[in-house]
């Protein structure tokens, strides 16, 4: 480097409380003269009460040699522009840039968001540092994570590595100079030493490193177990909403969705906000909130919005959608005279008439009208397998026909469509496997095919088509609580099955794990009904007293809680169920398969 290089290099490095650093810097040029002098005479002042500042520091090596900690940090660039990330700095190499757009990509792929869907980071170092070499990929990867969420940093961290194809931290040249620095710089202050495995070998003695064989275990390392999001204010609506759109974690979208101050939108884009922010919250069991969110939209809605809207979301899917959210809390006759009328009246999108007649179908089987279901489900099956972009739901409403037919008590049809939804099933989509061992597991119960269920459950029967999904086996096989859905019908419906085959121990064990402190009313009384099945399993064993208690307490929360919540919900039978005096299985295993689901 030139002597002038050097001099404006050391003085951001001072700037940034790395003194040790810009000190190996002067020391480098091999020569004397005032300004270097007077920089050196600095930077010994400075190493005595510097301590670094919480922030990213890469570990480089200038010239093979010297050891250097370099702080990282990012701005934003254009949003979605990748280029941006990286074209202007050219005191980044080919190689360094390289590595820095690795750790962007997966950056992106580890929130969950499309391709190019972040915004354009830019790598910001002194200036006059030549940063050369793929070791910068793990100090990149941090920094732009703490960017991108508005994750601070609370301690200085040193790092060093580059990122393999699998996010992988790899090995890298010049480890031992890069430590030292590492040592020097931090003294015995605190902070944080990332390297790949094996570093420690090179490290001088009393630092403190922690080796990385994964991007995973750096992040844990120097955030913890945060719950990453992408900052929303970053990102423009609809680059946020592209990136949501396949998210099937309802909860963190409706936290990112909260993060938009929705009163800057204009009208279209508010619109579709609350469109969306009412769907996500009716996944999650807010059905209160979904129709609060829902019922915002009449009140901006106008033609203008409407032609806006033309492009992503059309006016018939929002009159759907709020019709959903509302038939969500009052399913009742007038409600199912409102979705015939609505179909009677023709639907302009095959996709948003298979949406009401399965809406229909939902809600005649939470009715007791079991005949005409099954036509329904199979007028949607026909529709959608007859279109290319549709088949991608045909598993959902597979799983709505197995259930339904084992309702209806059609054995036949069951095992017709249970078939098809084997067959249909994707190994790596543990999602949609969790919906598919719900109907079945449930459907199995309803018909009373209790051994056949856990013959399925053990891989050994002959008459129950497919395997269970490893969403199921896990859930099964794990300690944790069990407390979203399907997870908790599918438990309830095991625990029957337990139950029945004569192993009240295993059924009790399982209900215990099912959380009944939800707080949204319909998800909490469905859990408590696994309550009522653990009392029955409780009676089995002769605990007749304890067994008593658990129905008592069950019945005092719903009565006392939800019973207002549920009241437009038939099959909830609110009558029946407050003149229960015993915990006979014959009146009791009949209402809880009719819970609403």
């Amino acid at each position: 480097m030139k002597t002038q290089t050097i001099i404006g290099a050391s003085d951001e490095l001072l700037s940034s409380r790395l003194p040790h650093s810009a000190l190996a810097l002067l020391n480098a040029a091999n020569e004397t003269n005032f300004n270097l002098n007077t920089r050196r005479h600095r930077a010994l002042r400075r190493i005595s009460d510097s301590r670094p500042l919480p922030g990213i520091n890469m570990l480089v090596a200038l010239d093979g040699t010297i050891g250097v900690a370099v702080p990282l940090s990012c701005i934003l660039g254009k949003p979605g522009d990748e280029k941006e990330s990286w074209g202007s700095f050219l005191n980044w190499s080919s190689t360094s840039q390289k590595a820095f757009m690795t750790a962007y990509h997966w950056c992106e792929s580890r929130l969950s968001m499309a391709k190019g869907s972040l915004p354009g980071i830019v790598p910001v170092t002194p200036d006059l540092i030549h940063v050369d070499g793929h070791s910068a990929g793990l100090a990149s990867a941090l920094a732009i994570l703490s960017k991108v969420t508005g994750s601070p940093l609370p301690l200085p961290v040193f790092a060093t590595g580059a990122i393999g194809a699998n996010g992988q931290i790899e090995t890298v040249g010049h480890m031992a100079a890069k430590l030292a620095m590492a040592k020097a710089e931090l003294a015995n202050t605190d902070g944080i030493v990332l390297a790949p495995r094996g570093a420690a070998a090179n490290a001088p003695d009393g630092l403190k490193i922690i080796e990385v064989d994964t991007l995973e275990e750096a992040i844990t390392a120097v955030f913890g177990n945060i719950q990453f999001n992408p900052d929303a204010s970053l990102l423009d609506f609809g680059t946020l909403l592209a990136a949501l759109r396949n998210d099937t974690d309802h909860r963190k979208v409706v936290r990112q969705l909260r993060a938009i101050h929705v009163s800057s939108l204009p009208p279209a884009d508010q619109a579709i906000w609350y469109l969306e922010m009412g769907v996500r919250l009716r996944h999650t069991g807010d059905i209160a909130g979904a129709n609060e969110a829902h019922g915002q939209i009449s009140d901006i809605q106008n033609q203008t919005v409407v032609e806006c809207l033309a492009e992503t979301v059309t006016e018939e899917r929002i009159e759907i959608e709020v019709l959903r959210s509302k038939m969500a809390s009052d399913v009742s006759i007038a409600m199912r005279h409102q979705i015939e009328q609505r179909l009677a009246r023709g639907v302009m999108s095959v996709h948003n008439r298979v949406r009401i007649r399965g809406m229909l179908a939902e809600l005649k089987s939470t009715l007791g009208e079991h005949q005409g279901v099954l036509a329904l489900r199979e007028a949607n099956l026909e529709a959608q397998q007859g279109n290319a972009a549709m088949k991608k739901e045909i598993q959902w409403t597979l799983c709505g026909i197995v259930w339904e037919a084992a309702r209806a008590g059609n054995d036949a049809a069951f095992f017709k469509y249970a078939r098809q939804l084997a067959s249909e099933a994707t190994a790596l989509d543990t999602h949609q496997q969790a919906y598919n061992s719900a109907a079945m597991v449930r459907g199995l119960i309803v018909l009373k095919r209790y051994d056949e269920l856990a013959s399925w459950l053990t891989g050994k029967s002959t008459q129950v088509p497919g395997a269970p999904g490893i969403a199921l086996l896990q859930m099964i096989n794990g300690a944790g609580p069990i407390q979203t859905h399907p997870s908790v019908s599918t438990a309830r419906a095991l625990v029957r099955m337990y139950r029945k085959n004569g192993r009240p121990d295993q059924a009790i064990a399982l209900a215990n794990r099912i959380d009944t402190t939800a707080t949204e009313p319909l998800m909490r009384w469905l859990c408590l009904a696994s309550q009522i099945e653990k009392a029955m399993a409780l009676v089995q064993k002769g605990d007749d007293y304890e067994a008593e208690g658990v129905l008592h307490n069950t019945m005092d929360i719903f009565f006392s809680e939800l019973a207002e919540t549920t009241k437009n919900i038939p099959s909830f039978k609110h009558t029946t169920i407050a003149d229960a005096t015993n915990l006979d299985e014959y009146f009791w295993e009949p209402l809880l398969d009719g819970i609403y689901h």
